[in-house]
């Protein structure tokens, strides 16, 4: 859903959500890819956070390359 545009719903859902502290890799890493300010983590939240902003861009790439949807 990030790569089809919604990662700044799903990041203020989370955010604003019990379950934010749990999901802190995802929260951090919708924050990286949606260009936020990097909030002070642990060094292994922050390098899953930029896994998951990373395949998130893959995905977009992904889905807007015609090539893979042609048959």
């Amino acid at each position: 859903m990030s790569a089809a545009g919604h990662a700044e719903e799903i990041l203020q859902y989370l955010s604003q959500s019990t379950i934010a502290v749990d999901l802190e890799p995802l929260v951090v890493g919708l924050q990286i890819f949606l260009g936020k300010e990097h909030p002070l983590v642990a060094q292994e939240i922050l390098e899953v956070g930029q896994d998951v902003a990373a395949a998130i861009r893959a995905q977009q790439s992904a889905s807007a390359d015609p090539k893979l949807h042609s048959s």
